[in-house]
């Protein structure tokens, strides 16, 4: 019988469901959101939950194949004054409430330095990849952007607003900027939270709620993860083309030659 699928689930929040009660956690959601699809749920994978944001709990070395990293309302810059260690030191103790970043960002550090094990990233998750791999980020408005593609990636995608909006790396890692993990009943909820936290005003709630509607490609990021979550996508071209409807990406091919056959 073939060895299970050993996937952790690092939960990087608690403000969108803090007693577990509608989705059994960040990460409960983000369990379920994989389980809708067939592939993964036909499949033999053990699940584990970790909470690397207050209790920092983490899965022992060796005892998973894959990781997926959640969102967060916190910053992946965090784990970096301008590179500065000296400066991140002086503003953090080790009871400064965003330890925890620092603590996750070593952690993966030797997660894609293994070369074992596959990484995803959604949002915070890709941030905090790609700083693990040397990529500095930008705060912006809504959230951190990465800044520049670290060595051994590909970008796969980008728009006006975020030139970057995720990373590949063959068997290695997949990671979007976006939400792929919430659907609109989930966005009513993250923007009721935001907005009582005062991270959006009454004309950025009222415009948010106005744009929650309709369909998204959440989908086609689903199948991406699920695909290469259970080793079905191993190549550039493949991961470029569940992305794109409109052959627009096909530049990211010819930019990165490495890795188009790869």
């Amino acid at each position: 019988m073939q060895r299970p699928l050993r996937l952790a689930i690092l939960e990087c929040d608690h403000s969108l469901d803090p007693d577990g009660s509608l989705y059994g956690g960040y990460g409960g959601l983000i369990r379920s959101w994989l389980q809708t699809h067939e592939a993964f749920r036909s499949s033999n994978v053990e699940c584990t939950i970790w909470d690397v944001e207050i209790a920092q709990t983490y899965p022992a070395p060796g005892a998973f194949d894959a990781v997926v990293i959640t969102g967060s309302r916190e910053s992946a810059r965090i784990c970096w004054f301008q590179d500065d260690s000296e400066a991140y030191d002086k503003a953090t103790s080790v009871n400064d409430p965003f330890d925890w970043v620092r603590k996750l960002e070593q952690f993966m550090q030797g997660i894609v330095g293994d070369g074992k094990t596959k990484s995803v990233g959604l949002c915070f998750g890709h941030q905090l990849i790609a700083k693990a791999l040397g990529a500095p980020t930008l705060n912006m408005m809504h959230a951190d952007n990465v800044l520049s593609v670290p060595q051994g990636t590909v970008n796969i995608g980008s728009t006006e607003y975020c030139s970057i909006q995720g990373l590949y790396a063959p068997n290695k890692i997949l990671t979007v900027q976006a939400h792929p993990e919430f659907d609109r009943m989930t966005m009513q909820n993250v923007i009721k939270v935001m907005a009582d936290h005062g991270e959006l005003d009454e004309q950025a709630r009222t415009d948010a709620v106005a744009r929650n509607v309709g369909g998204t490609d959440a989908d086609l990021v689903l199948n991406a993860i699920a695909e290469f979550l259970l080793g079905f996508i191993n190549s550039m071209t493949s991961i470029i083309q569940e992305f794109d409807n409109d052959g627009k990406n096909e530049v990211l091919l010819e930019k990165s030659p490495g890795l188009k056959n790869q």
